[in-house]
């Protein structure tokens, strides 16, 4: 059982880790990526805006997805609708108070 708690602690933490590396990475590299797929001017602040969003959603999806896939191995997929709801409501935070409220181009 004690090698079970380490490895479910494990894979938690890499979750979580891998995470927040990807939303670093996504928000550093989303105005490259915009300009590397030639994303028109006028809609690039706007396009910017959602990247980041996205990616910082993204240790919340990728914990969910790892959770869910322990909770699914111990035969405990009951929890799975209170992480998808975790995740969708920091998603909704990110999002606050939204894209509108930044300045346009």
């Amino acid at each position: 059982m004690d090698k079970l708690r380490r490895a479910i602690g494990n894979t938690a933490a890499l979750a979580l880790a891998g995470g927040v590396v990807l939303a670093l990475l996504g928000w550093l590299l989303a105005p490259g990526y915009l300009r590397l797929i030639r994303t028109p001017e006028e809609i690039r602040a706007n396009a910017e805006v959602y990247l980041r969003i996205y990616f910082l959603s993204l240790p919340s999806i990728i914990a969910y997805n790892f959770g869910a896939g322990m909770l699914r191995a111990l035969a405990l997929s009951m929890w799975r609708p209170t992480g998808c709801c975790f995740a969708c409501w920091q998603t909704a935070l990110w999002a606050w108070p939204g894209p509108h409220s930044f300045p346009r181009p």
